[in-house]
């Protein structure tokens, strides 16, 4: 019979990387940007994807978990209310001189959702990371690109357009709450960058990102379409895509939420 207070080691490694928030940025009233840092970046390996992204993992502070955290032990015994959180976001960039990571956040949720924290959370608090994963081998070969995003998917589309050619040509869509959530985003000169603000209609119920694509006349070349955004506004940009008879090799479209009402969002 093992000792009081004797507990078995976990089974199966912890793969989670520990960093510490220097320093948190807002860049609009719905948006934030974390950075945070460690040692080597506690042993984060960036994959090199343009898509590169991580799951991020947020405790209740008051059971005084201490990262990493051994998610298949909290699972058997803690309520499920009570198991930390994690959600997926894109890594922003990194800076493997200082080290730091930064991640774009939308702030939204309840407390213990992953988005209240965010809005929240003060230089000092740990940043819990997956390693990098990515959805897709996304090529940047295209003449011309159509990019498209909502809130959840601007930091990735963002990501994206820095990645862009300097000569490169087209047009991003950035459909946000309002004129007051738009902010500086870095973009070849070619790349025209329209905002389109919802005005009062609510996240997941717009179609803004669909409509402006249809009236969009297209140039004879060929077309590069990223998308992210809500589950049923990527149905409807996958429509356009369809009706354009686009190459699938160049047109990434991916869910990035969806709207449930009854359900608390993380």
């Amino acid at each position: 019979t093992p000792a009081l207070g004797y507990q078995e080691p976990p089974r199966t490694k912890v793969d989670q990387h520990v960093l510490t928030i220097t320093r948190v940025e807002r860049l609009n009233d719905q948006m934030v940007r974390i950075i945070a840092g460690a040692p080597d970046l506690d042993g984060y390996r960036s994959n090199g994807a343009i898509d590169e992204y991580v799951k991020v993992f947020v405790a209740d502070p008051a059971l005084g978990l201490e990262p990493p955290y051994d998610m298949r032990d909290l699972r058997q015994r803690l309520p499920r209310e009570k198991v930390p959180r994690s959600k997926s976001y894109t890594i922003r960039w990194i800076d493997a001189l200082v080290p730091e990571i930064a991640i774009d956040f939308v702030v939204h949720g309840e407390p213990g959702t992953v988005g209240h924290w965010a809005g929240t959370v003060q230089p000092g608090a740990p940043l819990v990371i997956s390693p990098p994963r990515s959805k897709s081998s996304l090529s940047l070969n295209a003449d011309y690109y159509l990019l498209a995003a909502d809130e959840a998917g601007i930091p990735a589309i963002c990501k994206a357009l820095e990645a862009l050619p300097a000569d490169a040509h087209g047009m991003a869509l950035l459909e946000v709450a309002d004129r007051d959530a738009m902010f500086d985003v870095k973009h070849p000169p070619g790349v025209d960058l329209r905002w389109l603000p919802r005005d009062g209609i609510s996240a997941g119920r717009s179609t803004l990102l669909a409509d402006e694509l249809r009236s969009l006349p297209l140039p004879h070349l060929r077309i590069g379409l990223i998308a992210h955004a809500e589950r049923s506004a990527v149905k409807e940009i996958s429509q356009v895509a369809r009706h354009w008879h686009l190459d699938k090799r160049s047109t990434h479209i991916s869910s990035y939420w969806t709207l449930r009402e009854e359900r608390l969002r993380r």
